[in-house]
């Protein structure tokens, strides 16, 4: 069984991994390390891959998700989807 603190940062980095859908792709959003002030890294990927098509760093979690969305907008134009649907915001 995992040292008490072990468990509360693996609980405490679960909570601040975000994942957006849109499909047919999907964009995970996690601090790259837990200190205050660190940066933020966006990996884009089609459904069902483990390969990035797309990464970012922002310096913030609200501008990571900005630009996340864009990216995968950017990305749904390029391949010429119809009407996407309305994204979808998870706790990853």
């Amino acid at each position: 069984m995992p040292h008490p603190l072990l468990r509360g940062i693996t609980r405490l980095k679960r909570q601040e991994t975000m994942k957006i859908v849109r499909h047919p792709y999907q964009a995970s959003i996690v601090p790259k390390t837990q200190q205050p002030g660190a940066l933020w890294h966006v990996a884009v990927h089609v459904d069902g891959s483990s390969e990035a098509i797309a990464q970012h760093e922002a310096a913030n979690k609200e501008d990571a998700c900005c630009t996340a969305m864009l990216e995968l907008v950017r990305l749904q134009r390029k391949s010429g989807a119809a009407k996407p649907p309305a994204p979808e915001l998870r706790r990853a």
